[in-house]
């Protein structure tokens, strides 16, 4: 462990310190219930996510980020950010707002347009901040699609399912809807 590792466990070292000390001699069953109780207090507080549901996509990114550290290392690379990409932010922005304004937002335009004002953005405290929205924006989407059950997610919403599957071209064939129905060319397929 590191030194900031070490040091950011230390009030956890001193709570521990102090039920070891309040506990009379030969109260160990006590001591160890306490100790179990007490750190799972503090490791809620202090360690897991407060926001409902984010718990496991902290666990997912950060089994995903330990993989990509084994596979490639631990990399360093420039930015790739320009002020010059300002009209683009700007763009991404109308287009999410129109969409909104429509009705019509989605998940990828709001990630889109968090994208791109990281894409403008030169300033490192600033750009820090852009990125941890785009962390939040991907943590919402991936918690909505946690929240979504085997039924079409348009439908979930609201949408009536002829408006979004109105033909058998655009239609989300096995989406789970009360109306879903399989393709003619399935059903000449299917034996049963």
């Amino acid at each position: 462990m590191t030194n900031t590792e070490i040091a950011a466990l230390l009030p956890l070292q001193q709570l521990i310190n102090q039920i070891v000390r309040a506990t009379p001699i030969g109260a160990t069953d006590r001591l160890a219930a306490e100790l179990a109780v007490q750190t799972a207090v503090w490791v809620g507080k202090n360690v897991l996510p407060a926001t409902p549901g984010l718990a496991p996509f902290v666990a997912d990114v950060d089994a995903e980020r330990g993989r990509q550290l084994q596979k490639w290392g631990d990399q360093r690379h420039r930015d790739g950010t320009s002020s010059g990409n300002a009209s683009w932010a700007q763009e991404a922005l109308a287009q999410c707002q129109h969409a909104a304004d429509e009705d019509a937002l989605t998940w990828g335009h709001i990630l889109y347009e968090e994208f791109t004002e990281v894409m403008a953005e030169t300033d490192p405290t600033r750009l820090r901040a852009e990125l941890i929205q785009v962390a939040a924006v991907c943590a919402a989407w991936v918690s909505d699609l946690d929240r979504r059950t085997a039924d079409c997610p348009s439908c979930e919403v609201g949408i009536e399912h002829t408006v979004h599957c109105p033909t058998p071209e655009t239609h989300n064939w096995g989406c789970g809807c009360p109306t879903d129905e399989m393709p003619v060319a399935a059903q000449r397929e299917d034996p049963s």
